[in-house]
């Protein structure tokens, strides 16, 4: 067995969470056009203003691929082109042809992650009738801290003369997210975490 020794330098629960926010993209999102490769894919699609450079960086649990489409001198690759039509492809063909005669083998999830099911709609807990569902990405450490801005939230609504809140799953793992890489560049940098 080899031993990995490559200093880690995000942990595995955040790498894992931002993981699943990409492969949503693959799915839900600019890159939805990868689903019919009927592969586990995330990535990030861009496209710069006024269509001068598009790119898509993706990976699967064992690759990573990245396709830029623009010029030297800058100057639009097309009116209409965006990433879904420029780069994307592009990406789709590599890894089309990369990944044939291998298994189709699924992120690996680490220990101290729940997968919580979320209506994709709503943005709350999903009931069991509900189609459009999600499963979102919580650290089994802060659950809790999930749960309680969640319970916060609708007590709100609950007590809030007439103001509402939108609250998605998405949004609150998003800023665990944000604050644990801003507590880490905190304690890395001395302290300056902008």
């Amino acid at each position: 067995t080899l031993q990995d020794t490559r200093e880690q330098i995000v942990d595995s629960l955040s790498a894992y969470q931002m993981t699943s926010i990409l492969e949503g993209v693959t799915i839900r999102g600019t890159g939805a056009k990868l689903k019919a490769l009927n592969r586990h894919l995330a990535g990030k699609t861009g496209t710069t203003n006024d269509n001068k450079d598009g790119w898509f960086i993706g990976f699967s649990p064992d690759l990573v691929v990245g396709t830029y489409v623009g010029f030297d001198e800058p100057r639009t690759v097309g009116k209409r082109e965006t990433v879904a039509t420029v780069a994307l492809p592009i990406f789709y063909d590599i890894m089309q042809e990369a990944l044939k005669d291998t298994p189709n083998e699924p992120f690996r999830i680490p220990e101290g992650i729940k997968l919580v099911r979320i209506n994709h709609t709503t943005g709350k807990p999903a009931l069991p009738s509900d189609k459009a569902v999600i499963l979102s990405v919580v650290r089994e450490d802060k659950i809790n801290d999930v749960l309680e801005t969640l319970k916060e939230k609708f007590e709100k609504i609950k007590n809030g003369n007439g103001i509402a809140y939108t609250i998605s799953m998405q949004s609150v793992i998003g800023v665990s997210i944000y604050q644990f890489l801003s507590n880490n560049k905190t304690k890395k940098d001395g302290g300056n975490n902008g």
